[in-house]
């Protein structure tokens, strides 16, 4: 079939068109790079485009898989490796400042997408992802969210009460979204550069503490042979703001306030342990930090064997005060030996030679007789029955011994 000439002549047009509508979002979107320069100011920064410049070169000279690290000098690459921890607070900081600026502009179109995607990283990749399109069942958000997110959001949209965002407010938060994703992108290779670095400096801190915690706490001691010369007591207030407390200050502050004196209470160990163990724990990090520290600036283990062993003596401590109490368990009664009470065979045994024949009567007047009724009125009970011994058996031994002396008096007048 051949093409005439005036649909030849359209299609040019159409592709002139397209260029012209490309070469106008290109230039809308470097202006609003501009504009967008002038309010988040990290990424054009000396000190950031420093930093990434070393990071990455670093990263591309050193062969992390057969563990071949450039030799540098050890303080010198503390104080780096310090900069580059202050960058991540930084890069922190400003996606959270560019996040706010997203979900502002993008509330207008899509007011319920915050409350559902949380995460700042997850929402710059859904927003751009979306980007201006009403309707999200034609959108593929798969891989970007878990199933369930993505059912949640395609349910809200549904009923969204939010319109199209006019084309320079969209082109800013697009270009506020790319912002994002290339923070982050710079974070995890600082993050990758720390741990690689730390990994082959301080192999046994940072597998107690952390590479991050690890690196903080060489920064400001200024070496690894600071620290390991430093006392347990000083290690704990490392980095302390001492100027706001007072003379005399309590031990609770230090170890278990929100904002602890010391770089020790951010690391994982610390964290996972009970709020009321948490200033023992404290105490022995502290401990196991001098240890640490000695071994790595004598390099006694490279691998970082021994800085595993600490940290398994410290999670076996916090594992045994997760413990409940045991409850206590009775002794079974065969067990227990014959304790003698008190009255041993009974009150009669302690009653006095005098007193003991008023307690048989006593005794004799409590018995009750089996088969016989007793009167409403008190009564003598077994007192003087016969063969109940007691009172009677006193009585008729007094019978005999009279008629003993009778029977001797008449023989005596027989006589």
């Amino acid at each position: 079939m051949a093409i005439s000439a005036d649909d030849s002549l359209l299609t040019d047009l159409e592709e002139l068109n397209n260029n012209v509508v490309n070469l106008d979002i290109a230039e809308q979107m470097e202006l609003d790079g501009k504009l967008l320069d002038n309010v988040f100011t990290l990424q054009k920064s000396e000190q950031y485009i420093d930093l990434m410049k070393k990071v990455e070169h670093d990263l591309i000279v050193n062969v992390r898989g057969k563990g071949v690290v450039e030799q540098v000098d050890e303080d010198a690459e503390f104080k780096f490796i310090e900069a580059c921890i202050g960058l991540l607070v930084d890069i922190d900081k400003e996606i959270t400042i560019i996040h706010d600026f997203i979900c502002e502009n993008y509330r207008l179109k899509f007011p319920e997408l915050e409350s559902i995607v949380a995460h700042p990283i997850d929402f710059a990749r859904v927003v751009k992802k979306i980007g201006n399109k009403m309707d999200v069942n034609f959108v593929d958000l798969e891989g970007l969210l878990p199933v369930e997110i993505i059912e949640v959001v395609t349910y809200s949209a549904l009923s969204t009460i939010g319109k199209a965002l006019a084309e320079d407010v969209f082109y800013k938060t697009i270009e506020a979204c790319n912002r994002v994703l290339a923070l982050d992108s710079a974070k995890k290779k600082v993050v990758d550069f720390v741990e690689n670095r730390m990994g082959y400096l301080a192999p046994n801190l940072t597998v107690v503490f952390g590479s991050v915690v690890g690196a903080k706490l060489v920064g400001a001691a200024g070496s690894l042979l600071s620290l390991e010369k430093m006392s347990c007591d000083d290690i704990e207030l490392l980095v302390a703001d001492l100027k706001n407390l007072p003379p005399f200050p309590p031990l609770e502050p230090y170890y278990v306030g929100p904002l602890g004196a010391g770089y020790i209470n951010q690391c994982g160990l610390f964290k996972g342990t009970l709020p009321d163990f948490r200033i023992q724990t404290y105490q022995r990090l502290a401990k196991k930090c001098k240890l640490a520290a000695h071994m790595d600036s004598t390099r006694g283990e490279p691998t970082g064997e021994y800085g595993r062993s600490l940290r398994e003596e410290i999670l076996q401590v916090i594992e045994e005060r997760k413990k409940p109490c045991p409850v206590p368990v009775p002794d079974p009664t065969e067990s227990e030996p014959y304790k003698k009470r008190r009255g041993g065979r009974g009150p009669g045994r302690f009653l006095s030679i005098r007193k003991k024949p008023t307690y048989n009567i006593m005794k004799l007047v409590n018995n009750m007789i089996f088969g016989i009724s007793e009167n409403p009125k008190e009564g003598y009970g077994m007192l003087g029955q016969v063969g109940s011994g007691g009172a009677d058996t006193m009585s008729s031994s007094f019978k005999l011994s009279n008629s003993g002396k009778q029977l001797a008096g008449s023989g005596i007048q027989s006589n």
